[in-house]
Protein backbone atom coordinates (compact mmCIF):
# COMPACT_ATOMS: atom_id res chain seq x y z
CA UNK A 1 0.00 0.00 0.00
CA UNK A 2 1.49 3.49 -1.19
CA UNK A 3 1.03 6.16 1.22
CA UNK A 4 1.79 9.07 -1.69
CA UNK A 5 0.34 7.43 -5.01
CA UNK A 6 2.25 10.47 -6.68
CA UNK A 7 5.49 9.03 -5.47
CA UNK A 8 6.87 7.32 -8.41
CA UNK A 9 9.03 3.99 -7.25
CA UNK A 10 10.92 1.19 -8.94
CA UNK A 11 8.84 0.38 -12.05
CA UNK A 12 8.19 4.25 -12.92
CA UNK A 13 12.34 4.45 -13.19
CA UNK A 14 12.97 6.68 -16.30
CA UNK A 15 16.09 4.57 -17.28
CA UNK A 16 13.20 1.59 -18.55
CA UNK A 17 12.33 3.67 -21.28
CA UNK A 18 15.81 3.86 -22.78
CA UNK A 19 17.62 0.86 -20.93
CA UNK A 20 15.07 -1.62 -20.37
CA UNK A 21 16.91 -4.56 -21.91
CA UNK A 22 20.07 -3.71 -20.29
CA UNK A 23 17.88 -4.90 -16.72
CA UNK A 24 19.11 -8.22 -15.83
CA UNK A 25 15.96 -11.29 -16.64
CA UNK A 26 15.85 -11.75 -12.20
CA UNK A 27 14.49 -8.38 -12.23
CA UNK A 28 17.21 -7.11 -9.92
CA UNK A 29 19.68 -4.43 -10.34
CA UNK A 30 23.28 -4.12 -8.94
CA UNK A 31 23.81 -1.61 -6.29
CA UNK A 32 26.16 0.35 -8.40
CA UNK A 33 23.02 1.28 -10.57
CA UNK A 34 20.41 2.57 -8.08
CA UNK A 35 18.98 5.66 -7.47
CA UNK A 36 17.86 6.32 -4.46
CA UNK A 37 15.54 9.36 -3.54
CA UNK A 38 13.04 9.89 -0.55
CA UNK A 39 11.11 12.46 1.30
CA UNK A 40 10.70 13.12 5.31
CA UNK A 41 8.65 15.12 7.43
CA UNK A 42 8.99 16.54 10.71
CA UNK A 43 6.54 14.60 13.27
CA UNK A 44 4.30 15.70 16.24
CA UNK A 45 7.70 15.85 18.95
CA UNK A 46 9.75 17.91 16.22
CA UNK A 47 11.59 14.86 14.89
CA UNK A 48 12.35 14.01 11.54
CA UNK A 49 10.92 10.67 10.19
CA UNK A 50 11.18 9.17 6.59
CA UNK A 51 8.25 8.97 4.31
CA UNK A 52 8.40 7.34 0.70
CA UNK A 53 11.77 6.29 -0.28
CA UNK A 54 12.27 4.91 -4.18
CA UNK A 55 15.04 2.82 -6.02
CA UNK A 56 15.33 3.56 -9.17
CA UNK A 57 17.23 2.13 -12.04
CA UNK A 58 19.96 4.11 -13.08
CA UNK A 59 23.28 2.51 -15.38
CA UNK A 60 25.45 5.83 -14.97
CA UNK A 61 28.03 3.65 -15.02
CA UNK A 62 27.52 1.73 -18.15
CA UNK A 63 26.20 5.05 -19.85
CA UNK A 64 29.79 6.49 -19.28
CA UNK A 65 31.13 3.50 -20.98
CA UNK A 66 28.79 4.39 -24.16
CA UNK A 67 29.90 7.86 -23.33
CA UNK A 68 26.38 8.38 -23.37
CA UNK A 69 27.38 11.95 -21.90
CA UNK A 70 24.21 14.34 -22.96
CA UNK A 71 22.03 11.94 -22.66
CA UNK A 72 18.47 12.94 -21.90
CA UNK A 73 17.65 10.53 -19.05
CA UNK A 74 19.88 12.69 -16.96
CA UNK A 75 17.77 15.27 -17.35
CA UNK A 76 14.64 13.13 -16.80
CA UNK A 77 15.68 11.78 -13.75
CA UNK A 78 16.43 14.77 -12.33
CA UNK A 79 13.09 16.08 -13.60
CA UNK A 80 11.10 13.04 -12.13
CA UNK A 81 12.39 13.45 -8.76
CA UNK A 82 13.06 17.36 -8.42
CA UNK A 83 12.16 18.31 -4.71
CA UNK A 84 12.99 15.08 -3.08
CA UNK A 85 16.30 14.50 -1.82
CA UNK A 86 18.44 11.65 -3.65
CA UNK A 87 21.53 9.47 -2.94
CA UNK A 88 22.76 7.05 -5.06
CA UNK A 89 24.18 6.89 -8.24
CA UNK A 90 22.49 9.65 -9.79
CA UNK A 91 23.20 12.34 -6.70
CA UNK A 92 25.02 15.03 -6.92
CA UNK A 93 26.82 13.86 -4.40
CA UNK A 94 28.64 11.34 -5.96
CA UNK A 95 30.57 13.89 -8.06
CA UNK A 96 33.33 11.85 -6.32
CA UNK A 97 32.35 8.22 -7.11
CA UNK A 98 31.71 7.51 -3.67
CA UNK A 99 28.62 5.52 -4.66
CA UNK A 100 29.71 1.99 -3.83
CA UNK A 101 33.55 2.98 -4.04
CA UNK A 102 34.00 -0.15 -1.06
CA UNK A 103 30.90 -2.23 -1.41
CA UNK A 104 27.99 -2.30 -0.05
CA UNK A 105 29.17 -1.40 3.51
CA UNK A 106 28.35 0.52 6.21
CA UNK A 107 30.29 3.55 5.72
CA UNK A 108 32.20 5.64 8.39
CA UNK A 109 29.22 7.46 10.83
CA UNK A 110 29.39 11.18 10.53
CA UNK A 111 28.10 11.79 13.88
CA UNK A 112 28.89 9.60 16.85
CA UNK A 113 25.57 8.06 17.35
CA UNK A 114 24.60 7.43 13.74
CA UNK A 115 26.22 4.03 14.34
CA UNK A 116 27.61 3.53 10.64
CA UNK A 117 24.97 5.46 9.02
CA UNK A 118 25.49 8.09 6.48
CA UNK A 119 23.53 8.89 3.30
CA UNK A 120 25.49 8.40 -0.29
CA UNK A 121 28.13 5.84 -0.09
CA UNK A 122 26.01 2.31 -0.34
CA UNK A 123 22.29 0.85 -0.12
CA UNK A 124 23.70 -0.58 3.43
CA UNK A 125 24.48 2.91 4.79
CA UNK A 126 21.23 4.46 3.01
CA UNK A 127 18.93 2.41 5.06
CA UNK A 128 20.62 2.50 8.18
CA UNK A 129 20.41 5.87 7.91
CA UNK A 130 16.61 5.52 7.46
CA UNK A 131 16.38 3.43 10.28
CA UNK A 132 17.91 5.35 12.47
CA UNK A 133 15.51 8.11 12.20
CA UNK A 134 12.69 5.92 11.61
CA UNK A 135 9.75 5.72 9.01
CA UNK A 136 6.45 8.06 9.43
CA UNK A 137 4.67 4.44 9.54
CA UNK A 138 4.59 1.11 9.03
CA UNK A 139 3.56 1.50 5.46
CA UNK A 140 6.04 4.01 4.70
CA UNK A 141 8.41 1.54 6.34
CA UNK A 142 7.22 -1.50 4.15
CA UNK A 143 7.53 0.52 0.76
CA UNK A 144 10.96 1.08 1.97
CA UNK A 145 12.25 -2.71 1.91
CA UNK A 146 10.06 -3.12 -1.32
CA UNK A 147 12.05 -0.90 -2.97
CA UNK A 148 15.37 -2.26 -1.34
CA UNK A 149 14.01 -5.34 -2.62
CA UNK A 150 15.12 -4.33 -6.23
CA UNK A 151 18.29 -4.08 -5.30
CA UNK A 152 20.49 -7.30 -6.01
CA UNK A 153 23.07 -7.01 -2.67
CA UNK A 154 19.93 -6.42 -0.22
CA UNK A 155 19.15 -10.36 0.04
CA UNK A 156 18.10 -8.78 3.66
CA UNK A 157 15.17 -6.47 1.95
CA UNK A 158 13.61 -9.79 0.50
CA UNK A 159 14.84 -13.03 2.96
CA UNK A 160 11.81 -11.67 5.98
CA UNK A 161 14.84 -11.11 8.41
CA UNK A 162 13.89 -7.36 9.06
CA UNK A 163 11.22 -6.51 11.58
CA UNK A 164 9.31 -3.84 9.85
CA UNK A 165 7.54 -2.69 13.29
CA UNK A 166 10.61 -2.34 14.38
CA UNK A 167 11.72 0.34 11.49
CA UNK A 168 8.77 3.07 12.64
CA UNK A 169 9.76 6.14 14.53
CA UNK A 170 8.01 5.19 18.37
CA UNK A 171 8.39 6.80 21.56
CA UNK A 172 8.08 5.56 24.89
CA UNK A 173 5.89 6.50 27.40
CA UNK A 174 8.59 8.82 29.28
CA UNK A 175 9.74 10.05 25.99
CA UNK A 176 6.26 11.04 25.62
CA UNK A 177 6.10 12.95 29.17
CA UNK A 178 8.79 14.57 28.84
CA UNK A 179 8.05 16.07 25.79
CA UNK A 180 4.82 17.01 27.00
CA UNK A 181 6.82 18.72 30.24
CA UNK A 182 8.85 20.66 27.52
CA UNK A 183 6.10 22.30 25.71
CA UNK A 184 4.46 23.08 28.68
CA UNK A 185 7.82 25.35 29.68
CA UNK A 186 7.81 26.39 26.63
CA UNK A 187 4.29 27.86 26.67
CA UNK A 188 5.39 29.19 30.14
CA UNK A 189 8.09 30.67 28.78
CA UNK A 190 6.35 32.64 25.68
CA UNK A 191 3.69 33.59 28.23
CA UNK A 192 5.91 35.53 30.42
CA UNK A 193 8.03 36.80 27.72
CA UNK A 194 4.57 38.32 26.22
CA UNK A 195 3.94 39.69 29.06
CA UNK A 196 7.59 41.79 29.94
CA UNK A 197 7.48 42.25 25.92
CA UNK A 198 3.89 44.32 26.28
CA UNK A 199 5.37 46.17 29.70
CA UNK A 200 8.50 46.90 27.62
CA UNK A 201 6.61 48.67 24.82
CA UNK A 202 4.25 50.43 26.91
CA UNK A 203 7.15 51.97 28.92
CA UNK A 204 9.05 53.01 25.38
CA UNK A 205 5.73 54.15 23.94
CA UNK A 206 5.08 56.53 26.95
CA UNK A 207 8.83 57.80 27.27
CA UNK A 208 8.97 59.14 23.68
CA UNK A 209 5.30 60.29 23.82
CA UNK A 210 5.97 62.43 27.21
CA UNK A 211 9.22 63.66 25.33
CA UNK A 212 11.41 61.78 28.35
CA UNK A 213 12.91 59.94 25.87
CA UNK A 214 13.99 61.01 22.69
CA UNK A 215 13.63 58.92 19.31
CA UNK A 216 16.00 60.66 16.51
CA UNK A 217 15.37 60.70 12.54
CA UNK A 218 16.65 57.33 10.59
CA UNK A 219 16.29 55.30 13.99
CA UNK A 220 13.10 52.75 15.04
CA UNK A 221 12.78 49.99 17.35
CA UNK A 222 12.59 46.02 16.68
CA UNK A 223 11.35 44.29 19.46
CA UNK A 224 13.91 45.13 22.02
CA UNK A 225 16.85 46.76 19.86
CA UNK A 226 17.52 49.78 17.87
CA UNK A 227 17.77 50.12 13.93
CA UNK A 228 19.72 52.49 12.95
CA UNK A 229 20.15 53.45 9.54
CA UNK A 230 23.11 55.58 8.09
CA UNK A 231 22.86 59.01 9.13
CA UNK A 232 21.98 58.45 12.80
CA UNK A 233 24.87 57.10 13.81
CA UNK A 234 27.53 59.25 15.37
CA UNK A 235 30.61 58.97 17.33
CA UNK A 236 29.84 61.17 20.25
CA UNK A 237 28.21 59.27 23.36
CA UNK A 238 26.16 61.75 23.94
CA UNK A 239 24.39 61.92 20.45
CA UNK A 240 21.27 61.22 20.71
CA UNK A 241 20.96 57.69 19.24
CA UNK A 242 23.68 56.64 21.56
CA UNK A 243 21.37 58.08 24.86
CA UNK A 244 18.81 56.36 23.52
CA UNK A 245 20.72 52.94 22.90
CA UNK A 246 21.54 52.87 26.82
CA UNK A 247 18.23 53.92 27.95
CA UNK A 248 16.87 51.02 25.93
CA UNK A 249 19.78 48.64 27.22
CA UNK A 250 18.59 49.84 30.68
CA UNK A 251 15.20 49.40 30.71
CA UNK A 252 15.91 45.72 28.55
CA UNK A 253 17.96 43.97 31.53
CA UNK A 254 15.63 45.61 33.94
CA UNK A 255 12.53 43.75 32.44
CA UNK A 256 14.74 40.48 30.93
CA UNK A 257 17.33 40.43 32.72
CA UNK A 258 20.50 39.30 31.40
Amino acid sequence: MWNNKAFLTFNDSPAFKYFSHWLPDDGLIDALDASIDFDSDIDEFRNMVIKNVAVTFFPHHRMQELKYKDHPLRHEQWATYQGYSHSGVASLCDVDGRWMKSGNVMPPPRLADETGSCLGYSPDGDFAWFRYYGFANIDYAMQALEQFAFIRECEWARDGSIDVAALVKTYTEEEIKAYQIKQVEEEIRSHEYSKKMKIFDEIVNQKIATGDWILPEGVSLCGTRLLIWGGALHWDKNAPVNVLERQIKKLRFEIFGK
